[in-house]
């Protein structure tokens, strides 16, 4: 419920709907996350005002959000139940015990709520420049630098090393993470 509360008070949404019939609420908010079918794609909420529930339906495009609303036969089934809300809020909860909330917050933005579990399997740090996260990966792997400050080892074009390992990696709002 407070998830979609904080998020009915954003404004202005994409689009809203009210199926009388079935009593929900919906709307779509934020900017768009993606593209499916060429169209851009919307975080999708609803409130069901039968058992008093809300639920989350990952993303949509106006169009298949529309389509759900004004179907009631298809809306109970393409709809999360109210129980994967309220996980994924507890999934944010327990991560946010351990690491950082701008890092949780950056990883939602750009991959959803619905992606959370996969979180710690992604998460890899915070570094301030790519060039500083290929160091750091590298000395991870197990070889240290062991001239440190001398020659040659202050000469590796940490800029290059970060462009190559950069396609099996994404940096989100200076926290990085792998691509799975």
């Amino acid at each position: 419920m407070r998830k979609y509360e904080e998020m009915r008070d954003v404004l202005p949404p994409e689009a809203m709907a009210y199926n009388g019939e079935i009593k929900v609420h919906g709307f779509l908010v934020g900017e768009p996350i993606d593209n499916r079918d060429g169209l851009p794609t919307y975080s999708a909420y609803f409130y069901d005002k039968r058992d008093e529930t809300c639920a989350t339906n990952g993303t949509m495009t106006r169009r298949q959000f529309l389509a759900l609303m004004n179907d009631a036969d298809i809306f109970s089934e393409a709809l999360c139940n109210a129980d994967d809300a309220e996980d994924e809020d507890a999934t944010e909860l327990t991560l946010a015990e351990t690491y950082d909330q701008e890092a949780i917050d950056a990883y939602v933005k750009n991959y959803g709520e619905g992606y959370l579990d996969n979180f710690e399997e992604a998460y890899v740090g915070q570094f301030d420049s790519d060039a500083d996260f290929a160091q750091d990966m590298h000395e991870q792997i197990g070889e240290p630098l062991e001239g440190g400050d001398k020659w040659p080892y202050n000469c590796i074009d940490w800029e290059q090393a970060s462009r190559d390992l950069m396609y099996d990696y994404v940096e989100l709002d200076g926290y990085y993470f792998r691509n799975l």
